[in-house]
Parts: C-alpha cells; structure tokens; sequence
C-alpha cells in the first residue's frame, strides 16, 4: 500500500512574494527627492551676482559704438565690443547713446534704450 503525506502544501514552503523589491526601491526614490530637490532649487535660482557667461551680462549697461537698429550695430559691454540689435523693431539707437542689454542671443546683444 502507498502512502500518502497527509499535508501536501505544508512540504511546498511559503508563497513567493513578487512584490518585495517595490518597496526599497519606492523608499530610495523618496529619499533621494527629499535630498536633492532643494540643491536642484538652489541652482535654479540662482542670484545674479552668481550668474557667469552671457547670462551675467543681461541688465548690464552698454554704449552704442555704430548705429544700431533692427538689421545690427556694435555696442560696448564691460570693455569688450559686441555686435548687437535693437530690442524693439521701431527703435533706432545713435552713437555715444547709453543702453541696457535684453538679452544674449548666440554672440548678438539685443538692446534697449
């Protein structure tokens, strides 16, 4: 006669939990934000005193050299000497005239009386 074991499941172990990396993995990703969103902020923010390359030359003062209109024109920024546009498409700007720099696009300063 053949026997039988009287417990089948007991022999078989506990059931395979699939779902356990999901939960140091959300646990890291958490921690990771709460650490790095406020040095992301930090740099997003950035003051303008911090500000290098073209990006600190925005709201800077500049002294038309040649005629600039909407077509160019040269203007001095800090000593240097940038080719440059009008902000506004009806604005022309003479000479000796004292202007602020826009904004940078590429190696053209657009600016505005």
């Amino acid at each position: 006669m053949s026997t039988v074991c009287p417990r089948p499941s007991v022999s078989r172990g506990p059931p395979e939990r699939h779902y356990d990396p999901i939960v140091p993995f959300i646990a890291g990703s958490v921690a990771t934000v709460a650490f790095l969103r406020p040095i992301a902020r930090r740099h997003l923010h950035m003051p303008a005193a911090l500000r290098t390359g073209t990006a600190a030359l925005e709201g800077t003062k500049a002294v038309v050299l040649q005629r600039v209109d909407v077509n160019g024109g040269r203007v001095r920024i800090g000593g240097e000497e940038w080719s440059a546009r009008a902000y506004m498409e009806d604005q022309v700007l003479e000479p000796g005239t004292r202007v602020e720099v826009v904004k940078i696009e590429g190696a053209t300063a657009l600016v505005y009386e």
